[in-house]
């Protein structure tokens, strides 16, 4: 396509939809959608929408779509021309999702099952067109014209790269300099490289960890990334790594409180949202445990609990303040008992030497014991719900300290509620925290504590085998070495 006449042919083809006649006498909405799921867009059915429903209408995402078609084909036909397959196979190739990125926010009921399990569009591929045709339009009053001057930035460029991620920050970089340190291209550009968006529906991190690291290295883009305040970034939606740093404030740790009202945490990725959720409640793997129960189900999980929590300690607050003394925010890790399992980065440095509120055994299980009485899922009802509340009252009026209101409100649930107690001891002998957490001393303390203030819970604990306990993910007997 070295001609213009070729380009403008081409590009009007695109944008008009000759792609068959079938295609031409679909719905306009059907069009657009076929046109979505050609470039792997996750949101195409909210983005169709009309304007006053949310979306941005049919006519629009058609146009959007079309161009981004237009600029990925001539892109991938030069990098053809310039002998670089590899490259092709990089910007285009599915690949496995990574574990921990699972695919983030999309439409109900609509994405292929292929887009759960694999990155349809990669990251690089996503990227590249959407830098050609954000310059396209913005560099001058002349497409062609941007057109050409893009073109001959990534023939300069395609040559010598080493990889998909160091190919699209280049292009980026490549074009930025073209364009006479207008700020607001720049941003515009900037914004199709780290598009918040883009994290938001497949999280995508290593590969933007990956285009961070890039950026880094170039001159011009470095210098205008380096210049934005975060609050500039937020506005625009370009990621940044300093967005979830501010809600992982290791004061925060384990404290089951909300990390504040910033509205960037809007714009955090589903598995930073996880992130942020974990660390306010100390769980140092939460890799693994959404990718046994899924990110959105461990996320809500972690904000009950603590939520919970928050109300449990308000009870305290207002009829126990002996009790309320006791509550301490963290503890000195014993000696001889250092810390267990973590994952690298989801954990502050003051994990290894003390233990957080939540950290704590006790504070794991009291509000797990409280959600157990109150039912979940189907069985919990407004009776079934006051019903747990007044135990709770009842528990924290009768404890001298945290452990034992632990033990009472566990013999109370079982006894007024008859709740399984299988259901509560998976939570207040819960084997995996005794690998995160190596407290082995309070693990001892909370059993000799039910023996006393739970005798049935004990008992029944006491009956079951060593594979009953190993199916209910209850500690075994001989763990507790008492």
């Amino acid at each position: 396509m070295s001609s213009e006449r070729q380009v403008r042919k081409y590009y009007d083809r695109v944008l008009l939809g000759d792609r068959g006649d079938n295609f031409i006498t679909q719905s306009y909405k059907k069009g657009a959608l076929d046109l979505g799921i050609s470039v792997g867009c996750p949101v195409a059915p909210d983005l169709v929408k009309p304007k006053k429903s949310g979306g941005r209408g049919v006519v629009e995402m058609q146009k959007r779509y079309g161009e981004v078609i237009f600029s990925n084909q001539v892109l991938i036909e030069e990098l053809d021309h310039l002998k670089r397959g590899d490259l092709v196979l990089q910007l285009t190739e599915p690949r496995p999702r990574i574990k921990g990125e699972p695919l983030g926010e999309h439409s109900n009921n609509w994405i292929p099952e292929e887009l759960k399990e694999n990155v349809l569009v990669p990251t690089s591929g996503y990227i590249l067109p959407r830098l050609l045709t954000e310059y396209m339009n913005i560099a001058g009053p002349d497409k062609f014209r941007n057109f050409k001057a893009a073109m001959q930035v990534f023939r300069r460029i395609a040559p010598n790269v080493g990889n998909d991620i160091s190919l699209v920050v280049r292009f980026a970089e490549g074009l930025t300099k073209t364009l006479s340190g207008d700020k607001v291209k720049t941003e515009l550009i900037l914004k199709r490289l780290l598009s918040v968006g883009k994290l938001k529906e497949d999280n995508v991190l290593t590969d933007y960890s990956r285009i961070i690291t890039e950026v880094k290295r170039t001159k011009t883009l470095s210098t205008f990334y380096d210049s934005l305040v975060p609050a500039d970034r937020d506005r625009l939606g370009i990621y940044s790594p300093e967005r979830l740093a501010r809600f992982l404030k290791s004061e925060n740790f384990g404290q089951g409180t909300f990390l504040g009202d910033d509205p960037a945490i809007d714009l955090l990725c589903p598995m930073e949202r996880l992130w942020v959720s974990a660390w306010r409640h100390a769980c140092p793997q939460p890799g693994a445990v959404s990718g046994n129960f899924g990110v959105e189900w461990a996320r809500a999980r972690y904000d009950e609990c603590d939520f919970t929590q928050g109300f449990i300690v308000s009870l305290i607050h207002e009829l126990n303040p002996t009790l309320e003394s006791q509550i301490e925010s963290s503890t000195s890790r014993p000696e001889g008992e250092p810390v267990g399992f973590f994952e690298v980065g989801r954990v502050p440095l003051s994990h290894q030497k003390s233990i957080s509120r939540l950290s704590n055994l006790v504070w794991y299980a009291i509000p797990r014991v409280y959600i157990e009485a109150a039912g979940r899922g189907q069985d919990r009802n407004w009776e079934r719900y006051s019903t747990a509340i007044k135990l709770t009252t009842k528990a924290i009026n009768e404890s001298k300290s945290p452990i034992e209101l632990l033990a009472r409100l566990t013999n109370l649930v079982v006894n007024e509620i008859d709740v399984d107690p299988n259901l509560l001891l998976c939570h207040i002998l819960e084997p995996s925290i005794l690998q995160e957490g190596n407290n082995q001393t309070e693990y001892r303390q909370v059993a000799k504590t039910l023996k006393k203030h739970a005798p049935r819970v004990w008992k029944h604990y006491l009956s079951l085998s060593p594979v009953d306990r190993q199916l209910h993910g209850i500690i075994g007997l001989e763990e507790l070495n008492i």
